[in-house]
């Protein structure tokens, strides 16, 4: 009798355990991603300081999958360099939310992470996150990033460890300039007068492009380009990232072109070629919308000068 009841309250017990145990488990991954408290609607200086605003809440959620191998972030491109807010996990289900200086030139699939301690605050209100840097005087935020970073093990690639593995849906144009005024907390993003042509923000992998007039090519950590409605005519820039980080950028502006939400077409001219001898003069850049897309820049009269896997973020204004 001893031994029978002994073994129903070891049974009882390790029945307690079990269901206490499949409650914490799950306990943990109660809180799931919301993709909308990281889809920006809007972004702009608001009392000297840059802000994002988005569909859901900011800083509501996180993704529980990734526990401390990896977080998502709110990115500021701003006249001060990128900043980010970051959204962990942390204790008791609870988001851990901290910021960084990120020491980047740009925001991309895959692109690794380096950044630094800043003395700047996350400030969460509602649909709107800010970073708080009273020291900074910030004037302008170029443009509004939500990603998602995997963090791995250091190597000699990426000290850090720290990789972007997603760039959310972002429904606000590029390259909007905000000018911080005392008599108006808030300043959003500069509405540009005339007819819709859309707008198009890309940014590519690693790659090489053709040097003109020569068999060279040129080795660069990425394309990067802007284009939006300006006053009727699609204007920005485009820019081939040099690989030596310490060295200077192939830079050139759109000059024309069309956007739709399939596909872009954009013709541009070059600025200066710090990377190959001879500049191009006229340049075209073309592609389908969307997430691991090929984006090829080609001369006026047709010839290839790169060709390279990217994200196209299209949008009508």
């Amino acid at each position: 009798m001893m031994r029978t009841s002994g073994k129903v309250i070891t049974l009882g017990a390790a029945l307690v355990l079990s269901v206490l145990v499949a409650f914490t488990a799950s306990g943990v991954y109660a809180i799931k991603l919301n993709e909308k408290d990281y889809i920006i609607t809007d972004f702009g200086i608001a009392s000297g300081n840059p802000f994002i605003t988005v569909q859901g809440t900011a800083g509501g959620s996180y993704d529980p999958s990734m526990g401390d191998e990896g977080y998502e972030a709110y990115v500021f491109d701003t006249d001060k360099g990128f900043f980010q807010v970051t959204v962990a996990e942390g204790e008791s289900e609870k988001p851990y939310y901290s910021a960084d200086h990120l020491l980047v030139k740009g925001i991309k699939l895959n692109e690794c992470l380096l950044s630094e301690s800043t003395h700047g605050k996350p400030h969460f209100d509602n649909n709107t996150v800010q970073y708080i840097d009273n020291n900074q005087n910030f004037t302008r935020v170029n443009k509004a990033f939500a990603i998602q970073v995997s963090v791995d093990d250091p190597d000699g690639k990426c000290k850090t460890g720290e990789h972007i593995q997603k760039i959310f849906p972002n429904q606000t144009t590029v390259m909007k300039t905000q000018v911080s005024k005392t008599t108006s907390p808030v300043v959003k993003n500069t509405t540009f007068v005339g007819e819709t042509l859309g707008a198009v923000d890309i940014d590519t992998s690693n790659g090489e492009y053709r040097c003109n007039g020569s068999p060279r090519m040129g080795k660069i950590n990425g394309l990067f380009v802007d284009a939006y409605d300006r006053h009727g005519t699609l204007a920005g820039n485009w820019t081939f990232v040099n690989e030596k980080s310490n060295g200077e950028d192939t830079t050139g502006k759109i000059t024309g072109g069309t956007v739709s939400m399939s596909s872009y077409n954009l013709t541009g001219k070059s600025i200066r070629d710090a990377i190959c001898p001879t500049i191009y003069d006229r340049i075209t850049i073309s592609g389908e919308c969307g997430e691991a897309k090929l984006v090829e820049m080609k001369t006026s009269d047709g010839r290839p000068v790169a060709s390279l896997n990217g994200n196209a973020r299209c949008s009508l204004n």
